[in-house]
């Protein structure tokens, strides 16, 4: 809850929260989401069908999103 309360959360409510699984059904179709996508592990970036599995240099993430067809954006 010590989390929770540096962050500006309320700790009480957070704690109700986790202790009564208030989320359950989302958080169970996200793992539903990860098993049939095959993914086994955290972190996991997808882009374009393309996976990087594990901590990543900036560099590798960069690539991986500009093989998915990423451009840069262009200043207003």
């Amino acid at each position: 809850m010590d989390i929770a309360e540096s962050l500006g959360l309320d700790g009480e409510e957070a704690e109700r929260v986790l202790t009564g699984r208030a989320f359950r059904e989302a958080v169970d179709r996200d793992w539903d989401l990860s098993r049939t996508s095959g993914i086994t592990a955290v972190p996991t970036f997808v882009a374009g069908g393309r996976r990087v599995v594990g901590a990543q240099p900036y560099a590798e993430i960069e690539k991986l999103v500009k093989s998915a067809g990423a451009r840069p954006l262009r200043p207003h």
